[in-house]
């Protein structure tokens, strides 16, 4: 997840607090002190009760394939280890006000794309079929309609009843049409999800099997 680092304009310095709260890393502010959790973006203790960061939408994907789309690129130079957990075991959080959903990577990278409304929002966490790939989220509001989406050839993301084909990791249309605005999302464990999300739910593939006929996700086009 990625959160902006700014209150009332001001820029805030954070570190690493070292405990942990709904098995996820905790921070604090320099200027004040207070415990921020890494999930929520939300103050846990401290002066700054109240307060929240701003989720910025974020796209999970390998080098490679970050490079292609942004060339100019500039990456700490830093030593970094294995991750400790496999992405597939997680679930992709998405929230609008009272309203959650998780959604389970391994079941969407079998489906290619969960189309969701979630507090009202319309709502595509598309996936790259091939475990560990890329995962992204967008809006499936366009300027007059709401579009209904599935994944082709692994990385195209194409209208189901109309013409719109949009690029899946940064949403950017294949012609001339609107691109799809991405929205902020995170991944966490699943046993985790109701401490951050109460009362949120757990997304299942079932739920596009509603959709029209021609819906269904394919590789080929």
């Amino acid at each position: 997840m990625v959160h902006r680092r700014e209150i009332a304009g001001e820029e805030v310095l954070f570190g690493n607090h070292g405990a942990l709260y709904g098995n996820a890393l905790t921070m604090f502010d320099h200027a004040t002190g207070s415990v921020w959790s890494q999930i929520s973006g939300e103050v846990l203790l401290g002066p700054l009760a109240g307060e929240q960061l701003e989720l910025i939408p974020s796209t999970l994907t390998d080098w490679g394939t970050w490079r292609r789309e942004h060339p100019n690129t500039l990456a700490l130079d830093a030593e970094g280890g294995r991750s400790g957990f496999d992405v597939d075991d997680t679930v992709i959080a998405v929230e609008f006000g009272d309203d959650s959903v998780g959604v389970p990577v391994r079941d969407l990278r079998d489906n290619g794309v969960a189309n969701l409304t979630v507090g009202g929002v319309p709502v595509a966490v598309a996936a790259d079929p091939t475990p560990g790939g890329w995962w992204s989220v967008f809006s499936r509001q366009l300027d007059d309609r709401v579009v209904t989406l599935e994944l082709v050839d692994g990385d195209i993301l194409v209208e189901v009843e109309g013409p719109g084909e949009w690029d899946a990791v940064r949403g950017l249309p294949r012609d001339d049409g609107e691109r799809l605005d991405p929205i902020g999302a995170l991944t966490i464990f699943p046993s985790d999800f109701q401490v951050h999300f109460d009362g949120g739910r757990l997304w299942s593939p079932l739920e596009d099997q509603a959709l029209p006929e021609t819906s269904g996700t394919t590789q080929q086009r």
